[in-house]
């Protein structure tokens, strides 16, 4: 998967992909989950937003699908190499879009929300 790296106030941001695709979406959470042995801690799905907070090794980054497409950021600078490891990661790989069924039931132990 192709990714590209974005500096906003010197904070990592990475574009996943331009394809707007829910399905995507939840492909992407789910490689993450899974690599990265993260855990899913907050969701906020609206009409034509989504915003997932994932939580890997004590760290918060978000994931975000809007109709110019999937994004990966976190809330600050001190977590850009986080931020930089998961970009390197789907870059290497090509994840499968999944619906939101399969998602769920494949992450049901990795969804822990406050």
């Amino acid at each position: 998967m192709k990714v590209e790296y974005i500096i906003q106030d010197r904070r990592f941001e990475v574009a996943v992909s331009d394809d707007s695709d829910g399905r995507l979406f939840n492909g992407v959470a789910d490689a993450i989950l899974r690599k990265f042995k993260g855990q899913l801690i907050k969701r906020i799905d609206g009409i034509s937003d989504r915003y997932w907070d994932i939580e890997i090794a004590e760290q918060v980054i978000t994931l975000h699908h809007d109709y110019t497409g999937i994004s990966l950021f976190a809330e600050n600078h001190e977590m850009n190499d986080l931020v930089r490891e998961i970009g390197s990661y789907l870059e290497s790989v090509e994840p499968k879009p999944l619906y939101r069924e399969l998602f769920y039931l494949r992450n049901l132990f990795r969804i822990h929300e406050r």
